[in-house]
C-alpha cells in the first residue's frame, strides 16, 4: 500500500511524503522533467485532483543506459549512478504547485518509479559480448543485421539480454529503496528517424543508427513484456513483504511506427523527434500548434497516473477514512440479550466514522444520506441505516444510527458510498470501509471466546488500579456502564447461554471479509 510516510518510512498521513522517482537515460530525464516542470509545479490549488503528499524526482540522466542501472547499489555514494540519485537528486524533489522551490525525500518515502531503459547500439553490445549471441561468432559493426545477434536473442539471454538486465535492475530498486510499491515500465519510442554517422566517419548501414533505432526500439518492447510476464505467470520475480523485486506493471506504451498510428492512436511526427533521430523534440523546436515529442510522452504519463487503477489510489487526492467510533477492527465482547429476560437485543447501534476532507453522496454529489452508507454481515443479517448526521465540532465526521444492534457471532462492514468535491472516489480496501465484530464474552478481542476471556476478566476485577481504569467497552459486560462482580456474573452466563441467543463458550468469528460490498 502506497501512503505518505516519514523519512524512516513509518506510516505518516498528516506530515508524510510519497515519493514517485523516474529512472533510466537521457529521454527519461527529458520527458520526465517536462512532466514535473510544464505540469506539475504550476498546479494551482486543488493541484488538479493531485494527492498534495507527492514528491517528483527526475532520475533520468544522459547517457546512463541498461548498463549502468545494473552496477550493484553495494555502496550508495558519488562512485555509482545509485548513489548519485540518493545523494543529490532526492533532495531536489518537486511538489504539486510548487514553483521552482525543491523538497527532499528520504529513500524510505520512495514508493512508486517509472522506468524506461535502453541497451544502447546493440550490434555493438554484441562485439563486446561475444556470448551475447547464443551459438554464433562475434557480431561486427558491419554486420548488425546478422540474424544470430538479432531479436530475441539480444533480448532474451539468460545473463546479458535486456529481460535479465531489467531483472537486476528492478532488484536495485528494491534495495534502494525499501518501500517501493510499484514500478511503471515503459518501452522506447520510435525510433526510425534515427541517422547517426558512426565517428563522424563511416554511415551505419541499416537497421543500425544512433541509440536504440528500428527494429531495436520496436523490440524493446518485447523486453518489458517479458518482465512483466515472468512476474504475472513465471514466477520467476516474487514482489511483496519478502519478494526481492518490485511489483511491476506497464506505463503507457510510446511506440507507433511513424506516422502510421498505433491501436491507441499515437503516431511520430517527425517534428516530433530531435535530429538526431533518438530524442524527443523540445517545445522550443517545434512550431506554434504542433506538439512535441518531450509533451507527447509527459502528457500520456501524467493522464496515465490518474486513471490507473492502482496508480490512482495514490496519484489522486481521494478521500479515505481517518478514523471511526468504534474502531475498524474492533470487536464487540459485550452482551447481546439483556440479562433479565434475555429477550431484547444489546449491541451496538451507533457507528462514528472521519473522512480526510470533505465528501459527498456518490450518486447526487450531495449532502451525505441514508442511502450513502452500505451496511453488510458475514452472518447475512446486516441492520440498515436510519440517520446520518454530521458530528459537531468535528469537521467531515458523521454519526450513522443503525435500525438495530449489529449482527452476534458475525463481522458488520459498513461501505460508504461517497466522493470528494474533484469527482474522486474513496480509496481502495482497507481505507473504504469499517469492519466491526461482535462475539460476546471475547475479552481480550481474539475473535474467539476462550478460558483465557475469563481470566482477563477475573484478574482485572480484583486488581484495584486495573479495575479503576478498565475501558468500559471490553469489560462492562452488563453494559450498565459500571465495572464490578456482576459483569464477571453476566460473562459466565453469556458463555452458558443463560438469557442470550446461545451459548458462547468456545466460539469463534468467521474469517473477516475484504473488498467491496
Amino acid at each position: 500500500m502506497i501512503v505518505p510516510r516519514d523519512f524512516t518510512g513509518a506510516v505518516d498521513h498528516d506530515n508524510g511524503l510519497i515519493g514517485i522517482v523516474s529512472i533510466g537515460f537521457s529521454n527519461v530525464r527529458q520527458e520526465f522533467g517536462d512532466l514535473i516542470e510544464d505540469r506539475i509545479q504550476d498546479l494551482q490549488t486543488p493541484f488538479d485532483g493531485l494527492n498534495d503528499k507527492l514528491v517528483f524526482v527526475n532520475g533520468g540522466k544522459d547517457n546512463n543506459t541498461m548498463c549502468d542501472w545494473e552496477v550493484d547499489p553495494v555502496v550508495i555514494d558519488s562512485s555509482n549512478i545509485w548513489g548519485e540519485l540518493v545523494i543529490e537528486k532526492l533532495d531536489d524533489g518537486k511538489v504539486p504547485g510548487g514553483g521552482v522551490g525543491f523538497t527532499a525525500v528520504d529513500p524510505d518515502q520512495v514508493q512508486a518509479v517509472w522506468i524506461k531503459m535502453v541497451i544502447a547500439r546493440p550490434w555493438k553490445y554484441c562485439t563486446e559480448h561475444p556470448n551475447f549471441c547464443e551459438g554464433a561468432d562475434p557480431c561486427a559493426p558491419a554486420l548488425c543485421g546478422d540474424p544470430a545477434c538479432r531479436f530475441p536473442n539480444w533480448m532474451d539471454h539468460s545473463t546479458d539480454g535486456e529481460i535479465a538486465k531489467y531483472k537486476t535492475v528492478l532488484k536495485h530498486i528494491r534495495t534502494v529503496f525499501p518501500n517501493i510499491a510499484q514500478v511503471f515500465l515503459s518501452s522506447r519510442m520510435y525510433g526510425g528517424y534515427a541517422n547517426e554517422v558512426d565517428g563522424a566517419v563511416e554511415q551505419i548501414p541499416p537497421p543500425c543508427g544512433q541509440g536504440s533505432p528500428e527494429p531495436w526500439a520496436y523490440e524493446s518492447g518485447f523486453s518489458a513484456q517479458g518482465v512483466i510476464k515472468s512476474q504475472a505467470f513465471d514466477g520467476g520475480m516474487d514482489f511483496g513483504a519478502i519478494g526481492v523485486h518490485p511489483y511491476v506493471a506497464w506505463a503507457p506504451y510510446y511506440w507507433a511506427n511513424g506516422t502510421t498510428p498505433n491501436p491507441d492512436g499515437l503516431t511520430w511526427e517527425c517534428w516530433q523527434v530531435c535530429a538526431d533521430g533518438a530524442h524527443p523534440s523540445r517545445d522550443e523546436d517545434v512550431d506554434p500548434g504542433q506538439t512535441s515529442g518531450q509533451t507527447q510522452v509527459a502528457d500520456l504519463l501524467y493522464d496515465f497516473f490518474k486513471t490507473h487503477a492502482l496508480a490512482s489510489e495514490w496519484y489522486l487526492e481521494r478521500p479515505l477514512i481517518v478514523s471511526s467510533t468504534p474502531p475498524d477492527g474492533f470487536i464487540d465482547p459485550l452482551e447481546d440479550r439483556d440479562g433479565e429476560t434475555g429477550l431484547i437485543p444489546q449491541g451496538i447501534t451507533e457507528i462514528t466514522i472521519e473522512f480526510d476532507k470533505p465528501v459527498f453522496d456518490l450518486g447526487t454529489g450531495g449532502p451525505l444520506v441514508i442511502g450513502s452508507f452500505v451496511v453488510a454481515s458475514t452472518g447475512g443479517s446486516p441492520p440498515t441505516v436510519t440517520a446520518v448526521d454530521p458530528v459537531v465540532g468535528v469537521p467531515d465526521a458523521y454519526k450513522l444510527t443503525l435500525s438495530g444492534p449489529i449482527e452476534p457471532g458475525q463481522w458488520t462492514t459498513v461501505f460508504p458510498q461517497i466522493k470528494d468535491a474533484e469527482g474522486n472516489l474513496l480509496r481502495s480496501d482497507p481505507w473504504n470501509r469499517v469492519v466491526i465484530g461482535f462475539l460476546p464474552g471475547d475479552v481480550d478481542g481474539s475473535a474467539k471466546t476462550e478460558k483465557p476471556d475469563h481470566a482477563n476478566l477475573s484478574g482485572c476485577l480484583i486488581n484495584p488500579q486495573c479495575a479503576s481504569s478498565a475501558p468500559m467497552e471490553r469489560y462492562d459486560i452488563d453494559r450498565d456502564a459500571d465495572f464490578d462482580a456482576a459483569d464477571k456474573t453476566r460473562l459466565e452466563e453469556l458463555l452458558r447461554g443463560d438469557n442470550s441467543s446461545q451459548a458462547w463458550v468456545n466460539v469463534s468469528l468467521p474469517a473477516q471479509p475484504v473488498g467491496g460490498p
